[in-house]
């Protein structure tokens, strides 16, 4: 039984033109399997460009969604590259068949013309092409694993605080999930010190997330990087010392109001001060007394 898992709000970065040299380079030298395929989408046919990793044994599927500008040669060597990894991709052309002139996006002159159509696209077309993906997964024994998104959020918002990703974070921890693929950084968070406050949050949650453009972006050594975690360690160590000199003047206003703060409670404290007084008068007696 093959799975298939869905990454829906990863994929929205800027590219100026249809096809890009390095992107398709790589798709005519890849050594895995392509095929475009066509589904029945409320009467037009769907064009989705599916890839294979080089296994014969049963992978997990992404449905990959595609940036602003289309099913362009970038966002079909990405999927590409995920089967490299070792899984299954299907990505549908969500603006195939929608014009008379353009059969697939890679058929419009530019890549505004392009993103012209996808802003045309109605939500109702977005969501019978997507249904129409999902039968064909259910058709040919791929199942729905889980569905996270996020619609209209800032990439400047702190990750933990996205719905669709703590949906995903639950998912890894119930699935025991180690790994999560975006896009790129950009799709995982645009402000920098929102990337690497995020990445600390997934790694304390044992998660790693691997942006499939540079693998080791999150672990790297870069300038940029190093100086965002020392800041990001100053501002911890700031925060750690400021708690502890609210904490001491804290303690001090208090032993001069009641003379003591910390420690365990004396038996004057627990009994009070006239039966500790009896209680030690007694003791001494008993020690003259032998």
């Amino acid at each position: 039984m093959k799975y298939i898992f869905i990454l829906s709000y990863l994929f929205l970065i800027s590219t100026s033109t249809l096809a890009q040299p390095y992107a398709v380079a790589q798709l005519e030298h890849s050594p895995r399997h392509h095929e475009w395929i066509k589904l029945k989408s409320n009467g037009r046919d769907l064009s989705c460009f599916v890839t294979y990793p080089e296994s014969s044994k049963s992978a997990l599927v992404i449905l990959l969604i595609h940036e602003n500008r289309g099913l362009n040669d970038w966002a079909r060597s990405m999927a590409d590259q995920l089967s490299e990894a070792g899984y299954v991709v299907v990505a549908p052309d969500l603006i195939s068949g929608m014009s008379s002139e353009y059969e697939k996006t890679m058929d419009y002159p530019n890549s505004d013309q392009a993103r012209t159509a996808i802003y045309g696209l109605k939500q109702s077309e977005v969501l019978n092409d997507l249904d129409a993906v999902f039968a064909y997964a259910e058709k040919n024994s791929l199942e729905l694993m889980a569905v996270a998104s996020d619609q209209a959020v800032s990439g400047t918002e702190p990750v933990m605080f996205r719905k669709g990703i703590q949906k995903l974070v639950e998912f890894c921890e119930e699935h025991q999930v180690s790994i999560i693929l975006c896009e790129n950084a950009s799709r995982f968070a645009r402000d920098l010190i929102v990337q690497e406050r995020g990445f600390q949050d997934l790694k304390a949650k044992n998660l790693q997330i691997i942006p499939v453009d540079a693998p080791d972006y999150f672990t790297g050594d870069t300038p940029s990087l190093n100086l965002i975690r020392q800041v990001l360690g100053s501002v911890s160590q700031f925060e750690k010392a400021n708690l502890v000199h609210k904490l001491r003047g804290a303690r001090e206003r208090i032993r001069l109001e009641k003379g003591k703060c910390e420690g365990r409670r004396s038996l004057q404290e627990i009994y009070g001060t006239k039966k500790y007084r009896k209680a030690l008068n007694k003791i001494k007696n008993l020690v003259a007394e032998g």
